[in-house]
């Protein structure tokens, strides 16, 4: 029996939040860092030595697998370790912080 995938897409409603570390060539670090700014959902945090921390946003499990895989594909990437995944429901993301008695307006006149 074959899936219509798409008829399952309202199911993953969620947002994957993840931190990558890459290893990457010396001579290859500036390629990489431009090409990694050019995908949609990457962001570099930090960079020292030839290692580069991304950070990766993606609204599905797949979404985040294909950054993954664009990055390894990467000439000079000479390896790339997942350090930490969070997903969160779409929703809860736009819940306040429960405890969160942050008044703003009073912060602002101090």
């Amino acid at each position: 029996m074959r899936v219509n995938k798409s008829s399952f897409a309202h199911l993953d409603a969620d947002q994957h939040i993840a931190s990558l570390l890459l290893h990457v060539s010396p001579q290859q670090l500036q390629p990489v860092m431009t090409a990694i700014g050019a995908i949609d959902g990457l962001e570099i945090s930090q960079q020292q030595d030839g290692r580069v921390i991304v950070l990766a946003e993606a609204e599905s499990n797949g979404q985040l697998a294909d950054q993954f895989a664009a990055l390894q594909a990467m000439a000079g990437v000479l390896s790339l370790n997942l350090i930490y995944h969070h997903t969160e429901s779409a929703a809860a993301l736009d819940e306040p912080v429960p405890g969160d008695q942050t008044n703003l307006s009073e912060i602002a006149k101090q």
